[in-house]
């Protein structure tokens, strides 16, 4: 096959020439084993799987200088890939879709394969459906960890949970919901320790309930989170403890987050650890009432809703489960009358 490095998007290529890999790649995937050495003798130690959502608006200002989230969640995820010297990291950038000719997809979206710190093989990729159907298939195919623990990592807007919506730009036809994002990352891996959701607003009663079963342990916000996103690096805890808790961990990843965004943002943070080996035993409880708040509020469209403590709602006066359930919070400094801020926050979110 005719060599090309086209598809490399220019972002990554001081990463690529920097380990001597920038010497050509074939349109879809190419395998750098013979020329990076991985030791094969033992499988991976765990498992790290990135998804970074750039098929949107993810533009913002940090002293005056324009960052692109996606990009920036890209080559954060890059690092902690080659420091991860006995797992498997794998990253895949959703970028938006262009088509050749009008009709053919170009296969814009890319992925990465790093192993014991190396990058051994990338590609790119055309989505199959609006979920992860496709990069289910890419590491389902490639994996070497398959009997050690999976570690799951998304970033982007808020994973609607209203069915069939509209959330890749490019893509209009492509629908995304919560529901198929429960049901895709069980494509994966049935080891799935810890599953975090970058996103806003996705601390739900809803989204952990569709996650019970899936995954043992859940990282995300229930209300508005800056698109400078979560600090994974505490992830890497396994190079030197590999039987490290997964509450354990994910307490680390959003303690670092925690301290670094209330210190850069005046908003409020609100960061929470769901552990689903004790939440799913009464999550059910909290759903309920989540739909009776969602069925009598008038506004429709969810995603532009402010969201609310749900048990700050009248819905749950009479509901006391919190077990399980770590909180990261600091209110507002600003938008809100100091008397009237919440000193704490239930980590559920209602909207």
């Amino acid at each position: 096959m005719s060599g090309h490095t086209s598809f490399i998007s220019s972002k990554i290529l001081w990463l690529l020439a920097g380990i001597g890999l920038v010497s050509g790649a074939c349109t879809g995937s190419r395998s750098l084993n013979k020329q990076v050495p991985v030791n094969k003798d033992t499988a991976p130690d765990y498992s790290l799987i990135y998804v970074i959502h750039g098929d949107g608006d993810y533009l913002y200002h940090d002293d005056g200088k324009a960052i692109k989230a996606d990009e920036h969640a890209v080559k954060k995820a890059y690092s902690v890939a080659l420091k991860a010297h006995h797992g498997e990291v794998f990253i895949f950038h959703q970028k938006p879709e262009r088509k050749a000719a009008l009709f053919f997809p170009k296969k814009d979206r890319e992925w990465f394969h790093y192993r014991n710190g190396k990058l051994v093989d990338y590609g790119t990729y055309s989505p199959q459906n609006g979920g992860l159907q496709a990069e289910a298939r890419i590491y389902s195919a490639r994996t070497e960890a398959r009997n050690a623990d999976t570690y799951f990592f998304y970033f982007g807007h808020e994973i609607p949970q209203a069915p069939n919506s509209v959330y890749h730009r490019s893509a209009s036809d492509l629908y995304y919901d919560s529901r198929l994002f429960a049901h895709d990352l069980s494509l994966f891996s049935n080891n799935i320790a810890l599953t975090t959701l970058s996103t806003c607003n996705n601390g739900t009663p809803s989204m952990i309930r569709s996650l019970s079963g899936k995954t043992e342990a859940v990282i995300a916000s229930p209300t508005e989170l800056h698109l400078s996103y979560l600090d994974t690096e505490g992830i890497l805890m396994l190079e030197n403890a590999p039987d490290t808790d997964v509450i354990a961990l994910a307490d680390t990843i959003s303690m670092t987050s925690y301290q670094r965004l209330s210190q850069e943002v005046a908003t409020a943070v609100t960061i929470a650890v769901y552990d689903l080996r004790v939440v799913s035993e009464y999550v059910d409880e909290l759903y309920e009432p989540y739909l009776e708040y969602k069925n009598s509020t008038s506004v429709t469209n969810s995603r532009i809703t402010t969201a609310r403590d749900c048990f700050s709602l009248p819905e749950y006066a009479n509901i006391d489960q919190t077990e399980g359930v770590q909180v990261f919070y600091s209110a507002p400094q600003f938008g809100v009358k100091k008397g009237e801020r919440a000193a704490t926050h239930s980590g559920w979110g209602c909207k």
